[in-house]
């Protein structure tokens, strides 16, 4: 089992089947929610936390596109 490495809490979506993240509220989508982002020496996983339908996203991209909203 890998080692995971806690970031700090990042503002994630889904769009065209594809996982997205920022750090910044404001650069996030009205439809982003505040989900646990960690790293395990590979990749981005973040933990999205709805009650007992919780899932962890691998891969995420951190959200490079400018002027989304």
């Amino acid at each position: 089992m890998p080692a995971y490495t806690r970031l700090p809490n990042v503002f994630a979506w889904e769009e065209g089947g594809r996982w997205y993240y920022v750090q910044d509220r404001s650069a996030a989508p009205p439809e982003a929610e505040e989900v646990r982002c960690f790293h395990d020496g590979l990749a981005t996983v973040l933990s999205i936390n709805r009650g007992t339908n919780g899932a962890f996203i691998r891969d995420a991209l951190p959200w490079a596109r400018e002027g989304r909203l």
